[in-house]
């Protein structure tokens, strides 16, 4: 599956894609909704889409859902688009749905370098936050955020900044407390300049040297507080801010990455130390895979699922594209097991 993907040496946000979602508002099992789903709300300081709310068949008001996700798309900061994963995302409807659960799934839009360098797009993620809380009417204890690739790394500078803010604003409005969880996918944690291999990672698709260049286009000032404060984020919280992971992360966190995947051991650091910090993390490594491979699969293989018409076995959803399905069932299970308290640690 990754062979060819590695002679591209992309990443999987980076190919040109038609931003307005025709494929899948066309297709045979998601035409019927299209009043329904991917519905683009933008704002002075924000921008984003509404992929479902409720459920796919049936909308509801934000404020009404069990909870709602807001989803970080990836592509190095440099590219990508929230239709990209949009079949994956509207699968996952699918699965909240089966549970007998109502959920809004909003995905945001985010500035990219060099256009815009850091922090720009973690005041941006903010923005799309205090909308969800402020306009939408969500307690942050039902508010899910989920970052993939380099939108593992912009949700989890999310979280630092909300904890910053917490710090310095008197008594803590609701606008900067943590979500219910956070969810991860082979998230781009360490951003620090890495040597390049002498030869290329054949089981993955990322590559360093496109990856230092990114990086360098992100965080343009080696010795800017920002670039010390958000650029690693692998060890402990960054720049000795004064607060533990404990303090910056919400109850409870999801992650995932590949076995061979290049980012494999900055995210095996930052696991070992939130959970040493007393943060509950659970993190699922798949043998064999490549970086971000449940995303990877819903870009290769969606056809076969945009071919069903929704009123089929749904079942039949799941074996096409498990990896997707693996994400909505664990978002599922810590969400029946949070305190929706949305509490961390005094900061």
């Amino acid at each position: 599956m990754y062979s060819a993907i590695a002679s591209v040496r992309l990443p999987l946000s980076v190919f040109t894609v038609d931003t307005t979602g025709r494929k899948v508002l066309e297709s045979r099992r998601y035409s019927p909704y299209r009043d329904n789903i991917y519905a683009r709300v933008k704002r002075p300081d924000s921008a984003g889409y509404w992929v479902s709310c409720g459920s796919i068949q049936e909308k509801c008001q934000p404020k009404d859902c069990d909870f709602v996700i807001l989803i970080i798309h990836g592509g190095g900061y440099v590219s990508g688009h929230p239709v990209i994963l949009l079949p994956g995302y509207l699968r996952m409807s699918e699965i909240f749905s089966e549970h007998g659960l109502k959920v809004g799934l909003f995905a945001i839009e985010y500035t990219y370098a060099p256009t815009c360098a850091f922090p720009t797009q973690a005041h941006q993620a903010q923005a799309s936050y205090e909308y969800l809380i402020r306009d939408c009417g969500i307690d942050p204890a039902k508010i899910v955020v989920m970052g993939e690739s380099a939108g593992g790394h912009l949700a989890v500078s999310l979280m630092v900044l909300l904890a910053k803010t917490r710090q310095t604003v008197i008594g803590a409005p609701r606008l900067c407390l943590p979500p219910a969880c956070l969810i991860l996918i082979s998230p781009w944690v360490d951003m620090a300049q890495q040597p390049e291999p002498k030869s290329e990672n054949d089981t993955d698709f990322l590559n360093q040297r496109l990856l230092n260049e990114w990086s360098r286009l992100v965080f343009p000032d080696e010795d800017s507080e920002t670039t010390r404060t958000y650029r690693n984020l692998s060890q402990g919280p960054p720049n000795d801010l004064g607060f533990s992971w404990k303090q910056i992360l919400p109850e409870t966190c999801w992650i995932s990455a590949g076995g061979d995947e290049l980012f494999l051991p900055g995210i095996q650091s930052f696991v070992e130390h939130a959970q040493g910090a007393g943060v509950s993390v659970g993190f699922e490594v798949a043998p064999g895979e490549g970086h971000s491979w449940s995303a990877v699969e819903v870009m290769f293989k969606p056809g076969r699922l945009l071919s069903l018409p929704i009123e089929s076995d749904l079942e039949k959803g799941v074996k096409i594209l498990p990896g997707i399905s693996l994400v909505a069932s664990k978002i599922v299970e810590r969400m029946a097991t949070t305190t929706k308290t949305g509490a961390v640690s005094e900061v």
